[in-house]
């Protein structure tokens, strides 16, 4: 079993430093607070990005930051409302966050 964990401040991302965690997520609510996911590249830990309650305009920052960083990421694509009903789910947008970046 691994701990990662989601800090909200670049404070407690260097707590998670501090502790060697393998990984960093970011949640949904800080992927646009794009100084605190650059301070969380520069660990140069795998970063773990929820997109929920986010645009594909506002994710392309944070996803060129991770990989100007070098380091290793994945995109969750989440959403805030359960259970999500189907009109809801966007399922599109996963192609776009497969290809749709450069």
């Amino acid at each position: 079993m691994g701990f990662f964990q989601h800090p909200f401040l670049s404070r407690a991302a260097d707590r998670l430093a501090h502790w060697d965690v393998p990984l960093v997520k970011i949640g949904s609510g800080e992927c646009n607070n794009y100084p605190l996911v650059q301070h969380i590249a520069s660990m140069g830990k795998p970063v773990i990005l929820s997109t929920g309650m986010n645009t594909i305009e506002s994710v392309a920052p944070s996803v060129d930051i991770l990989r100007d960083a070098g380091v290793p990421f994945a995109l969750l694509h989440t959403t805030n409302l359960y259970p999500t009903p189907n009109h809801l789910i966007r399922l599109g947008g996963l192609t776009r966050f497969g290809g749709g970046f450069s």
